[in-house]
């Protein structure tokens, strides 16, 4: 079962810094949705921009999420409208990626930053290209001492002047449940830890060649 949750049982997460641990500030209601399996989605309004926002308990370690969403150009393996993605700088905890994303039938390109602040969330935001503004969140949050991880992602998109804001957080609330349930099912699809490639024995070391005067004695006739 999906549900559409409502911005009055997730008040804190309205905030542009979310709390350290989002999932204690869920309602006992929609914790014990997540907790079946359930995706959360509600809109919010930060800074005069308006956010959609989705949350996934997923049955995996924070570890493992992360290095998921952290293999930037693997990406549009498993989320649906994005094309191509390619990392064109990492230096430290910032990343430069080129995207290219489908929506209404047109393709858009455009730069983002990401900034890593390992291992509890990425912020990210449009540096050029198409849209007026992009910005947003990956959030992860450890939840049963570790095992599980809440998974929060928040963004605001702003085409430009010709595309009303509620269009596009209609088209976000049909699309960030696909986004969601295609993590959780490329997840699942992983060995993990990951298992290391045996290492191939070395060869044996080629016998030394005998040092000079240590042959057999020759023998006059």
């Amino acid at each position: 079962m999906k549900t559409l949750c409502c911005a009055a049982s997730v008040w804190m997460l309205a905030l542009t810094t979310l709390p350290a641990k989002p999932f204690l500030e869920f309602t006992p209601e929609d914790q014990a949705r997540l907790l079946a399996g359930e995706y959360l989605l509600w809109e919010h309004q930060a800074e005069a921009k308006r956010f959609t926002a989705a949350a996934i308990l997923l049955n995996h370690p924070v570890e493992q999420v992360w290095a998921l969403l952290d293999d930037k150009e693997s990406m549009p393996t498993f989320i649906a409208n994005l094309r191509k993605a390619q990392l064109l700088s990492r230096e430290a905890n910032v990343c430069l990626i080129a995207q290219e994303t489908t929506a209404s039938g047109r393709t858009f390109n455009y730069v983002m930053e990401h900034v890593l602040t390992y291992p509890q969330k990425v912020d990210f935001r449009r540096l050029r290209g198409d849209f007026r503004h992009v910005e947003g969140q990956w959030f992860f949050d450890p939840v049963e001492e570790g095992r599980k991880t809440l998974l929060v992602y928040r963004l605001h998109l702003d085409p430009g002047a010709l595309v009303p804001q509620n269009f596009v957080i209609g088209s976000q609330m049909k699309a960030f449940p696909l986004i969601m349930t295609s993590i959780r099912d490329k997840l699942a699809s992983q060995v993990w830890p990951p298992v290391s490639p045996p290492v191939p024995p070395s060869p044996p070391a080629a016998p030394a060649p005998p040092a000079a005067g240590t042959g057999a004695p020759r023998t006059n006739p």
